[in-house]
């Protein structure tokens, strides 16, 4: 538009909103009794606090409100949830007194989280990780990932127990995988004559070197193994110290050694306590199928309502 406007000038901001089919801001065309009447009005939004909270935003501290207990937008500042928050790369300053509530359905729950300002969150420390190396002890990566096997272990049972069993059986397969390393670990430091055998203990083989101690499955083929030993002896899980490196460079370390078997090192693997057995119905036997239906049948028994006596 190259006409210079007035802000009085109503005939002309009618005539421009006819010609260009647009409305302009600050005017509103109606039409009454066959005359056309322009009304100059503040289109300047209004809402209350809760109405824009639901809009992600706030009225900001100190901004007073009009009459009627409304803020403009120039009046307010980005307001979101901590994990929108965090999403963005800030986090809620400590202490800080959430500006409102805001609600909404999250999967088949409604639930209700607190909403906070932007000048109430602070940028987030960036965190640098730096890659995983390899560590130049083997031994300290063993016991690194003997600690750490131990404390999936454990957290493995409190998830179950609790009856989270998605996070029980991914703390169980972080365990397996911490206890294939540790055993890849012992056999490269047998062969090369890192550890050695001190004897049986707890039903497990004792390997000792470098100030370590290690329980493994592999024990030399002329050792007498006693089975009323297993199951006796549990080693606590320990919190992590400052002489232990990351997880990351540990398994870094042992994923790159050469594997070795017990048969290459003339050791023998103690079987595991429990061996899991996976058989269809179709190959069992009679004794199998008897014990089933006796299981059965006391089954009923326990959960079948008594009778109903009449008059």
């Amino acid at each position: 538009m190259n006409q210079q406007l007035q802000p009085d000038d109503f005939a002309t901001i009618a005539a421009l909103a006819r010609q260009h089919r647009f409305p302009i801001p600050g005017a509103e065309t109606r039409i009454f009794r066959g005359r056309e009447r322009v009304r100059v009005r503040d289109t300047e939004i209004r809402r209350t606090a809760e109405e824009w909270i639901r809009r992600d935003r706030a009225p900001r501290p100190g901004e007073p409100p009009d009459e009627g207990g409304r803020w403009s937008e120039a009046q307010t500042e980005p307001a979101a949830s901590r994990t929108e928050w965090n999403r963005r790369g800030r986090k809620v300053r400590p202490g800080a007194a959430p500006a409102g509530e805001c609600g909404g359905r999250v999967g088949d729950r409604y639930r209700v989280w607190d909403v906070y300002r932007e000048s109430d969150t602070i940028p987030k420390q960036v965190r640098r990780i730096a890659p995983p190396k390899r560590l130049d002890d083997v031994l300290l990566s063993i016991f690194t990932m003997n600690r750490s096997a131990k404390r999936w272990r454990d957290a493995a049972r409190t998830y179950y127990e609790a009856g989270m069993h998605g996070f029980a059986q991914s703390s169980r397969w972080k365990k397996e995988e911490a206890y294939r390393l540790k055993d890849r670990g012992i056999l490269y430091a047998i062969a090369h004559e890192l550890l050695r055998f001190e004897g049986m203990h707890g039903g497990f083989g004792l390997w000792a070197g470098g100030g370590y101690r290690f329980h493994a499955r592999f024990v030399p083929l002329d050792t007498v193994v006693d089975g009323s030993e297993r199951g006796t002896f549990v080693v606590d899980a320990k919190p992590r110290t400052s002489r232990e490196p990351r997880v990351m460079d540990a398994k870094e370390t042992l994923r790159a050694l050469p594997e070795y078997t017990p048969a290459e090192l003339g050791l023998k693997e103690i079987p595991p306590e429990r061996p899991y057995e996976s058989r269809r119905y179709d190959e069992w036997d009679e004794e199998d199928l008897e014990a089933l239906e006796e299981e059965l049948e006391a089954l009923k028994e326990e959960t079948m309502e008594p009778p109903v006596v009449g008059p």
